[in-house]
């Protein structure tokens, strides 16, 4: 007998009873999602014709390296921001001068004309949404404003003070109402509320001041040109007519410019020159804390988009608005603002129905 040449040979090698691990390059198997069962056959599957039944099985851990997909559409495509090519965005620019123009002349924030634009362009937006975008263009737009007139020393800061106190939380509680508002509900109330705002101006296209009294807070400014001015502010008339009018302008997304304008020189008695400063400076603390709240619960939408062109426009509008209110008769501008807003509170009205 020869004896082994090597101690491989002396023995046979053991087969392992484990399997053994697939190549990096190979997948690893996973179980079936469905075991044969033999239909007609005994219980564990003998006889019959095999058939197929669904069975419970336990999933193996993968491990997946790379980013996570992101949470997009049904295509599985990525979640882009609407584009904006030139044309429309020069086109929002001029949209912006000519709301910002007759905006600042009034003593408004163009508000109740950029709201409607955003209506039209983004008919899928939330009434929040709508609002602040809005908001951002009416506190740009009166912040500017303020801040010129100021120089001029034609703030009475005490009034508006006074003023802010009481429109500022009732601005947020407007606020706070727009994000529980359906669209259907904000947009007929939006309309109805141009519309008789519309029927106001062609009633009265004039804003005089009211008749002087001498009963209530005294009041006497001196501007830059030296010119001084005495009135009286009846206080707790004029805090009532602010607080309502916060919430309802709050609600419907618009800074109400051309309602504080008239509610200053008509209700607080405050001749025009300083009426439309500090309907401006009234206007922006209530912008300013919609717009804080809207974007602390992330009220961010596509009509954010178009903010950027409109502000643009509304900031070259501004010195210019400021030199037509010295120049142009209010009548005529009213009148022409008036047909144009009633016209898009029916296109409003239109789309809300």
């Amino acid at each position: 007998m020869t004896p082994p040449s090597s101690p491989s040979e002396r023995r046979p090698a053991r087969k392992s009873l484990l399997p053994s691990p697939p190549a990096p390059w190979e997948e690893a198997p996973q179980p079936p999602l469905f075991s044969p069962r033999s239909a007609g056959g005994d219980a564990e599957g003998r006889g019959g014709s095999p058939s197929y039944a669904w069975t419970e099985v336990e999933a193996c851990p993968r491990l997946i390296l790379g980013p996570a997909p992101l949470s997009a559409g049904s295509d599985g495509a990525r979640p882009t921001l609407p584009q904006m090519d030139w044309i429309e965005f020069l086109a929002l620019i001029g949209v912006g001068i000519a709301v910002g123009v007759y905006a600042t002349a009034v003593g408004a924030g163009g508000g109740f004309l950029f709201a409607p634009v955003l209506l039209t362009r983004h008919a899928e937006a939330s009434p929040a949404e709508i609002a602040l975008a809005s908001m951002c263009l009416v506190l740009a737009s009166s912040g500017l404003a303020t801040a010129r007139l100021a120089r001029e020393k034609r703030v009475d800061y005490r009034a508006v003070g006074m003023a802010a106190a009481i429109a500022v939380p009732a601005g947020l509680i407007g606020a706070t109402g727009t994000a529980q508002l359906p669209r259907e509900i904000f947009a007929a109330g939006f309309a109805a509320l141009l519309a008789l705002l519309g029927a106001y101006l062609i009633w009265r296209p004039t804003g005089d001041a009211g008749t002087l009294g001498r009963r209530g807070w005294r009041r006497m400014i001196r501007d830059r040109r030296g010119e001084l001015y005495l009135y009286w502010i009846p206080v707790r008339r004029s805090l009532a007519v602010i607080g309502v009018t916060s919430i309802l302008t709050s609600l419907a997304g618009i800074g109400g410019g051309l309602f504080f304008a008239t509610i200053t020189i008509r209700v607080m008695r405050m001749p025009a020159w300083l009426g439309v400063p500090a309907s401006h400076a009234i206007v922006s603390s209530i912008a300013l804390v919609v717009v804080i709240y809207h974007t602390a619960t992330q009220h961010f939408g596509d009509p954010l988009t178009d903010v950027p062109p409109l502000l643009i426009g509304a900031m070259i509008a501004n010195p210019i608005g400021l030199v037509v209110a010295t120049r142009m008769r209010e009548s005529l501008l009213s009148r022409l603002l008036a047909i144009g807003m009633l016209a898009v509170a029916v296109r409003v009205a239109f789309e809300a129905f």
